[in-house]
């Protein structure tokens, strides 16, 4: 196992003889579904974690834009 100056090992991903061991696949899980619908502007930062599909962050992330800027734009229209 290769190990990073000072000795640790890294916590995000392993390496062995040179080559980078992915991390297992993670599947979206129903609290993290609820609390996308309700809270998206904190729960889409889970998304970020190692595992999850591209797919599915740019989907959580444009949720949660899309979900922010009406947000925006109707608080500033009802003045």
């Amino acid at each position: 196992m290769k190990r990073w100056p000072g000795g640790e090992t890294s916590g995000m991903s392993v390496w062995m003889d040179e080559r980078l061991i992915p991390a297992a696949p993670r599947r979206l899980s129903s609290p993290l579904l609820i609390g996308m619908l309700m809270v998206p502007t904190i729960c889409v930062w889970f998304f970020l974690r190692r595992g999850y599909p591209s797919s599915l962050r740019r989907a959580a992330f444009s949720y949660a834009g899309i979900l922010f800027t009406v947000g925006l734009l109707g608080s500033l229209g009802g003045r």
